[in-house]
């Protein structure tokens, strides 16, 4: 086994070797202390921004349901969404989505969730989403939640599988059709055509058209 001799020269080794001229002078304990606060900043922030989806999913409802973008000039939901969320805009429509599917629950509740599990707790029917559920949600990892979920109620939130899915329509429709997901590739800067189509699927909550209308 390493000697606590040992283990401090190779930590100063590594600190010479794998850290810029300008940070040579700090001791690796300063080294340590300066990771830490950077480390413990990025958590924050993550879980901040995870945290702050249902006040989005809220605020673009509200923006929606109330045709709040007429005063501002624009002539539909879709163009303030385009013009005010940029590239959060399939990420803001998911969240309108979930806070609507899952107005059964508390704010207090559901703010401490992240998306990920909210939207696995979406899927489970109403009579379904026990007090327990709705703790669950807020505490475990999105992977803890959903084995628990699946084993608590097999079968009710199964995994998705991709399906193909074809339809006949004129040819200038589909040249239509591929200038929009291309267009929805540009923003969402991805390369799947699928994240492209779910993203102009996200556009109509429940349904809902969020045209002018």
């Amino acid at each position: 086994m390493y000697s606590m001799k040992a283990a401090r020269e190779y930590q100063e080794h590594y600190h010479r070797e794998n850290f810029c001229d300008g940070d040579q002078n700090a001791t690796p304990a300063e080294e340590m202390a300066m990771a830490k606060k950077v480390d413990g900043e990025v958590q924050r922030l993550v879980a901040s921004v995870d945290r702050s989806w249902t006040r989005i999913g809220k605020l673009c409802s509200e923006v929606h349901e109330n045709k709040l973008w007429r005063p501002l000039g624009f002539k539909g939901f879709n163009e303030w969404a385009e013009a005010r969320l940029d590239r959060s805009r399939r990420h803001a429509c998911r969240a309108m989505r979930i806070v609507g599917d899952l107005c059964d629950v508390p704010d207090e509740k559901l703010i401490k969730m992240p998306i990920s599990n909210a939207e696995t707790l979406s899927r489970l029917p109403k009579g379904m989403r026990t007090e327990d559920a709705i703790e669950q949600a807020q505490t475990l990892t999105p992977q803890a939640f959903r084995e628990r979920l699946n084993s608590d109620h097999p079968g009710v939130i199964p995994e998705e599988k991709n399906v193909l899915w074809q339809i006949w329509v004129p040819a200038s429709l589909k040249a239509k059709m591929d200038e929009t997901i291309e267009r929805a590739m540009l923003l969402e800067e991805t390369d799947s055509r699928a994240v492209a189509v779910e993203d102009i699927f996200a556009a109509y909550p429940e349904g809902r058209g969020v045209g002018s209308t």
